[in-house]
């Protein structure tokens, strides 16, 4: 059983990290007052992209994701940390339910 929660414990925390970023992006930017073609104009990201990114189906280069937290007003390492934190907290719990599915079959 160590090995199915090893193996959904690892699928879940990839499949959620960009959402989690995207979310975080999405809030402090409304937080803030940008739209997301102001935030665009600010951090020299095209705003479709923004646009991707905030709904989980697209990721930034490092280089960009740096600039856009520049013009939010934070640090990429807070966003990473808050990212990492929401996927660790999700993963947590998406393992228990498959697990707990798992278990009645």
């Amino acid at each position: 059983m160590a090995t199915n929660k090893a193996v959904v414990t690892k699928y879940a925390a990839a499949t959620n990290y960009a959402g989690a970023v995207g979310e975080i992006l999405k809030t402090r930017r409304r937080l803030v007052g940008l739209t997301q073609v102001g935030l665009s104009e600010k951090a020299g990201v095209k705003q479709s992209i923004i646009s991707l990114v905030e709904n989980g189906r697209r990721t930034y280069s490092l280089d960009a994701l740096a600039r856009v937290a520049d013009a939010l007003g934070t640090k990429l390492s807070t966003i990473m940390k808050e990212a990492e934190k929401i996927t660790y907290e999700r993963t947590k719990e998406q393992s228990a339910n498959v697990i707990s599915q798992l278990k009645r079959r």
